[in-house]
Formats: structure tokens, C-alpha cells, sequence
């Protein structure tokens, strides 16, 4: 009877040490998923981060922008106020929305919910399409109207001023400014695009 008592409790000892040491690599695994997941969260940011010094980069340059053109109006070429207002509303406008739609923050991919953060990406990438029609179309309307108010005001030039060669010089800078400009900006939202993809991708793999 006693020998009985004595297997049962080494059993009862055996199992319960069996039990802590699966605690224990339960504890290891959890403690190393977790790991895992704030590497992959580091990862999408360092990925994303990006984004987040364009906006602040183009912040910086819009009010430049727009002093340069106040400045040409002043000094130079005699513009419309509606296209002055035009101007203005498209630089303030673009920061605008790329900080209320573009800017990615820090809590929401180190820290927030995976699904919601995952739903907030899709949502980006499948609005890059008509941020590339609305940019190409509102773009089309400012050159032209510009080309037009400089056109008209070189009427009235002599041909063989100074100001006349300067201002065809600034036609030939600007469109080539513009067609860089426009191409960088197709490039960084086909960019914006690709890496949305690799982060859900990574977001995939962590809720599986």
C-alpha cells in the first residue's frame, strides 16, 4: 500500500514538473513570437518611413513655392489673382491631404491593431490610383494657364529684349521642371504602392 502511495506520488511529481517545463517553453515561445512581431513592426516602419519625410520635405518647399511665384507676379509677369488662388490652393491642398491621408504614424505600426492597420494600408494603395488622375488632370490646368498668362505677357515684349530671352529661358526651365516633377511623383506613389503590398504582405503572415 505504501509502495502504491509512493508511485503515485512520483507520478503526481513527474507530471506537475512536466507541466512547468511546458510552462516554461510556452513562456520562451510567446516571449519569442513576440520578438518576432516587434522586429516585423520595425521593419514595415523602417519601410514606410519614407513617406513620412517626403511629406514633411514638401511641407517645407510649398511655402517656398508659392513665395517664388508671388515673387514673379510682383516683379516679373503680371499674373491673375484667380490663378494665384489656383496656385495657392494646390500647394496647400497637397500638404494638406497628404497629412491627413499619407502620413503614417508610428503607434498605428509599432503598436496598433494588425487587421485595422492592414484594412488603413489597402485603403492607401487603392486610393493611388485616382491621386495620379486628379494630380495629372489638376497639373494639366495650372500649366496651361500658366503658359497662357506668360504667352500673352511675352505679346508685348520686344522680341529682342533681355526680358523677352530671360522669360523663354524660364519657359524652357520650368517645363522641364515640370515634367521631372511629375515623373518623380508618378514614381513615388508607384513606390508608395509597392511597399503598401510588402507591408500587408508581412501583416499577412503575422495574423496567420
Amino acid at each position: 500500500m505504501e509502495e502504491k502511495t509512493i508511485t503515485a506520488q512520483s507520478e503526481t511529481l513527474e507530471i506537475e514538473q512536466m507541466r512547468v517545463q511546458m510552462a516554461a517553453l510556452k513562456s520562451k515561445i510567446d516571449e519569442q513570437e513576440l520578438i518576432n512581431k516587434q522586429l516585423i513592426r520595425h521593419t514595415m516602419k523602417s519601410s514606410l518611413s519614407w513617406i513620412n519625410s517626403y511629406i514633411i520635405a514638401e511641407t517645407v518647399a510649398a511655402p517656398l513655392v508659392l513665395i517664388a511665384f508671388l515673387l514673379v507676379d510682383a516683379y516679373v509677369i503680371p499674373v491673375s489673382p484667380w490663378l494665384t488662388a489656383y496656385t495657392t490652393l494646390i500647394l496647400i491642398g497637397n500638404v494638406v491631404y497628404d497629412w491627413r491621408f499619407s502620413r503614417m504614424k508610428d503607434s498605428s505600426l509599432l503598436q496598433g491593431d494588425l487587421s485595422n492597420l492592414r484594412e488603413n494600408l489597402a485603403v492607401k494603395k487603392r486610393r493611388i490610383m485616382w491621386e495620379n488622375i486628379v494630380s495629372l488632370v489638376v497639373i494639366a490646368v495650372w500649366v496651361t494657364w500658366t503658359f497662357l498668362t506668360v504667352y500673352n505677357f511675352m505679346l508685348t515684349l520686344d522680341h529682342d529684349s533681355e526680358l523677352y530671352s530671360l522669360i523663354m529661358a524660364g519657359i524652357v526651365g520650368g517645363f522641364v521642371g515640370c515634367v521631372i516633377g511629375l515623373v518623380a511623383g508618378l514614381w513615388m506613389n508607384r513606390k508608395a504602392g509597392r511597399d503598401y503590398d510588402q507591408v500587408i504582405t508581412q501583416i499577412d503572415e503575422l495574423l496567420q
